[in-house]
């Protein structure tokens, strides 16, 4: 997935600063991604596709605190 390049990151929730700690900026950040159908958003297979199986991935890496 695309997701592999820029800062590094604690897991598939954390998609802005500061990183290592999951916020609503986060949540904004991925929504803002995913409907705009960035390559960013895509988070699990099937690739190249936005579907309900990024959606979940990201909900389950959000609800998963950083460590």
């Amino acid at each position: 997935p695309a997701v592999s390049s820029g800062p590094a990151r604690c897991g598939e929730g954390d998609f802005a600063e500061p990183y290592f700690v999951l916020d609503l900026s986060d949540l904004q950040a991925y929504i803002q991604l995913f409907t705009s159908g960035s390559p960013q958003a895509d988070i699990r297979e099937p690739f190249p596709v936005l579907d309900l199986a990024d959606l979940q991935a990201f909900i389950a890496g959000f609800l998963n605190a950083c460590p």
